[in-house]
């Protein structure tokens, strides 16, 4: 399915039990559950492939899809939530959790400066169909920023296709390091700019 504000979803496998009323242009569909085996959703330059989808109390109509609770996995990430994407508005309002390991991160953006840590989040989705704001509260584990091994911390971002501001994170480094810091990084360009406090820091 392809939506005029630039989003494809893809699915098979798809096992669901409700009840559906179409006429001339509006249409609904009032699903008990849903089980999807595979799908992807195309949107703002990412791919986001997903499988074992399970949907409660789901419904899909010519102006919005909705779901009261949803689970299914993102690559190897579990994904928990619940939400609406509003079509005729042309806009997000979804919540979720997520469980994601090492090296988890949309396909189609250009990549990290680093390796993507694994990483625990609570995330909010807003914004249009084609430049979606997702704002999270992440618990980090450990990875390598330019040389410097990050033990775990916890970072509140804003993320969108362009940039991944950080408005605070405070971190554990190297041996008995802290680090405190606000900043982002432009994806486009590849390039990051931190305002930090350092303690126990030793190179």
């Amino acid at each position: 399915m392809t939506h005029d504000a630039g989003v494809t979803i893809h699915a098979s496998g798809i096992r669901a039990g409700g009840n559906f009323w179409v006429e001339d242009g509006p249409f609904g569909v009032d699903i008990s559950q849903a089980n999807i085996e595979r799908g992807s959703i195309v949107a703002a330059g990412m791919t986001l492939p997903i499988t074992n989808l399970v949907a409660r109390k789901l419904w899909i109509s010519d102006q919005k899809v909705s779901a009261e609770d949803w689970v299914a996995h993102y690559e190897k990430a579990l994904l928990r939530g619940k939400g609406t994407v509003f079509i005729d508005d042309d806009r997000y309002d979804v919540t979720a959790s997520i469980d994601a390991p090492t090296n988890t991160y949309p396909q189609g953006l250009a990549p990290l400066p680093m390796v993507p840590p694994a990483f625990t989040a609570a995330i909010k989705m807003s914004g249009s169909l084609t430049e979606p704001q997702i704002l999270a509260d992440i618990d980090l584990r450990s990875t390598n920023f330019n040389g410097l091994i990050i033990n775990n911390g916890k970072m509140v971002t804003q993320i969108n296709q362009h940039m991944i501001q950080v408005a605070s994170a405070k971190l554990s480094v190297g041996k008995n390091g802290q680090i405190s810091a606000s900043g982002a990084v432009d994806i486009d360009k590849g390039s990051f700019s931190f305002v930090s406090r350092e303690k126990n820091i030793y190179v």
